[in-house]
């Protein structure tokens, strides 16, 4: 019973927590210098909850990563805009290195 009760309430709640549109925390940065975050750091933070460490999970509809036709650019315009459940995500990086950092993590992500 507590187990059932687990599985259709207490999982549903930690997808959509781990979902969210929070930002990386400061402390991913070091010091006072601009160190910048890497693309895997970024998506283990921010992406890996709902399309996996491999990019293939598909939690809440998630597009499977590996198997996207997209381009860079539509990559860069979804992460920013959102899509269909996915919300915005343009507040997880704090430059453009950091984001084509990002873009080029999920790209690596496709079956070849």
């Amino acid at each position: 019973m507590v187990l059932t009760r687990f599985l259709f309430i207490g999982i549903p709640i930690l997808v959509l927590n781990a979902c969210s549109t929070e930002q990386v925390s400061d402390s991913t940065i070091v010091g006072e210098s601009n160190v910048r975050v890497s693309g895997k750091k970024i998506y283990d933070n921010n992406c890996m909850a709902c399309h996996g460490t491999d990019g293939k999970l598909g939690a809440g509809g998630a597009l499977d990563l590996s198997t996207s036709k997209m381009s860079t650019e539509e990559i860069s315009t979804i992460i920013d805009e959102g899509r269909n459940g996915m919300p915005p995500h343009k507040h997880v990086y704090k430059t453009q290195e950091e984001k084509d950092s990002l873009v080029s993590f999920v790209l690596n992500l496709r079956v070849r």
